[in-house]
């Protein structure tokens, strides 16, 4: 996800060899790397992997999703979108003037979640039976909190839910046939840290439709410009 060249080399391959595509989990993730870092098309590393890697990876595998019956695109998000610091930092999108590892983190989280309805918004203009869903771990402990510190390894202790109980609201997403295109899943307790998956309510900002067009046009004028 952090080479666009890697993706599209992936995605090539693939289409070569299969002809559907059934259920596409945009999961992989950097978290708060203390030190600003970048892909190799030169992108900031939080927002360029979690963000612009799965938008080049979906938009490269959607023909042949939607040649697929009833597939779905299940997104990624985190917690952290909906916190104080979640925004779209449009005059610094790539943190070259100051870094903020949270920040930086939770714009490529709510990148996530503005893509994934977005694309729904898009896939249900055109009539497609592919749908497009969001999913959150909610507090999970996983080696992403390796940047955390000691602080993280003792909030993963006293407060996080286990693996298995973390990956059940991507499952529900990407499985339950009464999911609906636009849809977030996570915990359904403790401010949706904990829990069984239940639909949970996405930043408002996501729900923008000026904000997640801008986004989805800016990501393309990107990607033009990146990839070496």
């Amino acid at each position: 996800m952090a080479d666009l060249n890697s993706v599209e080399q992936f995605t090539n391959k693939f289409k070569g060899l299969f002809s559907k595509l059934d259920v596409l989990i945009n999961n992989a993730g950097v978290m708060m790397p203390n030190a600003r870092l970048t892909t190799k098309q030169g992108f900031e590393l939080q927002f360029g992997t979690n963000h612009i890697g799965h938008f080049v990876l979906t938009n490269h595998l959607l023909p042949i999703l939607e040649n697929t019956p009833n597939s779905r695109i299940v997104t990624l998000s985190s917690l952290v979108a909906k916190m104080g610091k979640a925004d779209i930092y449009w005059d610094d999108l790539q943190w070259e003037k100051s870094y903020d590892k949270m920040a930086a983190y939770a714009q490529s989280k709510l990148a996530n979640m503005m893509f994934g309805i977005e694309l729904q918004e898009r896939l249900a203009a055109r009539g497609s039976t592919t749908i497009s869903v969001m999913a959150h771990p909610g507090y999970t402990a996983t080696n992403l909190q390796n940047n955390m510190g000691v602080q993280g390894k003792i909030m993963n202790f006293l407060f996080a839910q286990k693996l298995e109980m973390g990956i059940l609201p991507t499952l529900r997403a990407a499985t339950d046939p009464n999911v609906k295109g636009g849809e977030y899943y996570g915990p359904a307790n403790m401010a949706n840290c904990r829990g069984y998956p239940v639909i949970n309510e996405p930043n408002p900002m996501a729900l923008d439709r000026d904000i997640t067009r801008k986004l989805w046009t800016v990501s393309e004028d990107l990607i033009q410009v990146g990839v070496n």
